[in-house]
């Protein structure tokens, strides 16, 4: 799997918004999926903008069909990291559901008990109200 990662509001907002970039993205992803012989593409987007809902589920959607287009001997899988924390990725899980293969929960967002994020991922809630 070819890890696609983006971080931060102020690089989510301007990828999103010009959809030449991914044109780019698609071509440089296929070249590499195509040279590596790989199985698919897993997308990591953190901090995407609550207001930019659309335009990520449409990115998802493109990103699908035209691997889908391109590969056409060899299915692509497509995964998406999602917080475990679901008021951080409040987004369309049923719309995604049909770009996406494989949803993959993050083990980071479980203890933040004094400001910082562990990578734990516990079988029993450590946080009274906590996920």
């Amino acid at each position: 799997m070819l890890n696609l990662s983006l971080e931060g509001e102020t690089n989510n907002l301007a990828f999103l918004k010009d959809e030449a970039m991914w044109n780019t993205t698609l071509d440089s992803v296929s070249a590499l999926l195509q040279e590596r012989d790989a199985d698919g593409i897993e997308l990591e987007f953190t901090n995407v903008p609550l207001d930019r809902e659309t335009k990520f589920l449409d990115f998802v959607e493109f990103l699908k069909g035209n691997l889908d287009t391109r590969f056409i001997t060899k299915k692509m899988i497509v995964s998406l990291v999602i917080p475990a924390d679901d008021s951080k990725f409040p987004f369309d899980l049923g719309r995604l559901d049909e770009s996406v293969d494989l949803f993959i929960v993050k083990g980071m967002d479980y203890h933040e008990i004094d400001g910082t994020v562990a990578a734990v991922a516990p079988l029993r809630n450590e946080t009274p109200g906590g996920p």
